[in-house]
């Protein structure tokens, strides 16, 4: 297992209710590359929540989203 890479997806972005910059990592890491249907799906989940108008989702204007390459040690 040590060396082994796995991937975690970042979303970085104004919020859309609050003056400010919030960045959110998945909870999932992936041992291939995410599928851009995964990616996706975290963006959504980071600017349309399950519930509306919540504090903490961001605008997707400007959306800066990473995939981070993580290594097991």
């Amino acid at each position: 297992m040590k060396g082994t890479k796995l991937y975690q997806i970042c979303c970085e972005g104004s919020r859309k209710s609050f003056n400010g910059i919030a960045k959110f990592h998945s909870k999932k890491v992936y041992l291939d590359t995410p599928t851009p249907d995964q990616i996706e799906s975290f963006v959504d989940s980071c600017c349309n929540s399950k519930f509306p108008h919540n504090l903490y989702d961001l605008k997707r204007e400007g959306l800066i989203v990473k995939i981070l390459e993580l290594e097991i040690s």
